[in-house]
């Protein structure tokens, strides 16, 4: 029984899809790379506390601001310790909208033309 083969626009789809992800992760590992490599130094967890320091609640205004909790930038947080749950849940995102750009150019590209309509009379 031989196996079905895949139409050449199903084969494009996949190369590209393929391509998108391989560029996601490269893409995501090398920000967080940088932004470790950034944002563990002391310089930078100096400037996070001065910044925390200056963000103080003031009493003036209506708006009450609460000063972060974390010691560390909540950027470095996420992408060092929550890389793998940013990665899959931007994958699952990406892949939903890689899908349907898919289908709608897969169906734009396969729907039959429109009917052409007779020419009318002009009206008098």
């Amino acid at each position: 029984m031989a196996a079905p083969r895949l139409s050449p626009g199903t084969i494009v789809a996949l190369v590209g899809y393929f391509l998108l992800m391989t560029g996601l992760v490269i893409g995501l590992s090398k920000l967080r790379g940088q932004v470790i490599a950034d944002l563990s130094t002391p310089a930078a967890r100096a400037d996070w506390e001065a910044w925390r320091q200056r963000e103080a609640p003031q009493e003036k205004g209506v708006i009450h601001r609460r000063v972060p909790k974390s010691e560390e930038p909540p950027h470095l947080v996420l992408l060092r310790d929550y890389f793998w749950g940013v990665l899959f849940s931007l994958g699952l995102v990406v892949s939903f909208m890689y899908a349907a750009l898919v289908l709608l150019i897969r169906g734009m590209i396969q729907s039959p033309a429109a009917p052409q309509l007779p020419p009318s009379d002009p009206i008098p």
